[in-house]
């Protein structure tokens, strides 16, 4: 993704500060949302006759299922994670020249000018809009995590919407226009995983489930590494030059991170070195094979241990597991679809569990004793 090679801009200052502005931040947000769960607290029905056994199973089946419970606690924690990131030194103004604008070097022209919109509101003030954005993104990981299904929980899911949307098209060009993209690289755009989380969330707490979730988080986990094995395959991308892969791997290695990543990215590169046309053909077929599998059998375990494994090393050795570099404020795709993965693997057994448990009742098959 765009910024992971690039260089430290002007710091916010010393640790001491930085750990004094995220702490504060912190505190602010953790009032703030105090403030929404009181305003938007859902008041209590009069009588227990009001509300059908349907009504409750809809009202209670995300806290109730595990697999849910794990994907809004985990991207919780993530949006924490990046909410602190992006208080980082290099962001106020490293973030035009080294996100936006190489989000957009490809981009048709009726589309930069979203990249201009960007740039030009980060530009306004770059250190006010910086604390702005962190401060959407603790508060919606705050909510995710420690709040349970209600009123001021579905408003986080939706402000997180609309804030994936503005990423994904302003902050990352929809995700296909900067220079070696691919699904080995994080294209297109992490945020596409954390829209798809969002959505299954607020579907499931809708009670709008036509589909099983693992047959929604499968069909787009495969679309996204469809997509991205295309991407990969076109020449203009750069992976297969004799040197593609090593040019790029080595560049990250050079990120200030601790001397075991270094290490395992230039062994990395070391193999990829002279073999851009092999690398490429095999991580295209593999591509394929992985949003093949995650179409038609999400379930299947070989699919999703696939899944897991393919793209924990390409986050390790391609991605530098997207935190390393200056303006690195997220875990690119990798950590996201890993945890989107083990999901589908927490619905395998579920539902194999369920299968051998006789169910009692209709809330039995959502709500466990």
């Amino acid at each position: 993704m765009p910024g992971m090679t690039s260089t430290p801009g002007h710091p916010f200052g010393t640790l001491g500060s930085h750990l004094y502005l995220i702490v504060g931040i912190i505190i602010t947000v953790a009032m703030a949302l105090n403030l929404a769960v009181y305003l938007f607290a859902e008041s209590k029905p009069r009588t227990d006759i009001q509300k059908t056994e349907a009504q409750n199973i809809v009202a209670t089946a995300t806290s109730s299922n595990t697999t849910l419970s794990f994907l809004s606690i985990s991207f919780g924690a993530i949006w924490i994670i990046d909410g602190m990131l992006q208080l980082r030194n290099g962001m106020p103004n490293g973030f035009v020249s080294n996100i936006i604008r190489p989000a957009f070097v490809n981009a048709p022209s009726f589309l930069r000018p979203l990249g201009d919109l960007g740039a030009w509101a980060w530009n306004i003030n770059p250190f006010r809009v910086d604390l702005a954005t962190a401060w959407i993104q603790l508060f919606i990981g705050m909510a995710l995590v420690s709040l349970k299904p209600s009123k001021t929980w579905r408003l986080a899911i939706y402000l997180s919407i609309v804030w994936e949307l503005i990423v994904f098209c302003i902050g990352n060009g929809f995700g296909l226009f900067y220079k070696e993209a691919a699904w080995y690289s994080g294209a297109p755009s992490a945020i596409l995983i954390y829209l798809l989380v969002s959505v299954e969330l607020l579907m499931a707490s809708n009670g709008k489930n036509k589909f099983p979730t693992s047959q929604r988080l499968g069909w787009g986990l495969g679309i996204f590494f469809l997509v991205g094995t295309l991407l990969g395959a076109l020449p203009s991308e750069g992976y297969f030059k004799p040197n593609g892969f090593f040019t790029m791997i080595t560049s990250m290695a050079k990120n200030r991170q601790p001397e075991v990543f270094s290490s395992l990215l230039n062994a990395a590169a070391n193999i990829t070195e002279g073999r851009g046309s092999i690398i490429s053909l095999i991580l295209i077929s593999l591509g394929l094979i992985i949003a093949t599998a995650l179409i038609v059998a999400p379930s299947s375990v070989a699919t999703i241990y696939l899944t897991i494994i393919a793209s924990l090393v390409m986050w390790a050795t391609v991605m530098d597991f997207g935190v390393f570099s200056p303006t690195g404020t997220d875990f690119n795709s990798g950590l996201p679809i890993i945890m989107v993965s083990i999901a589908l693997l927490m619905e395998k057994r579920k539902n194999l569990s369920n299968i051998d448990e006789p169910v009692k009742s209709v809330s039995d098959k959502v709500l466990p004793s």
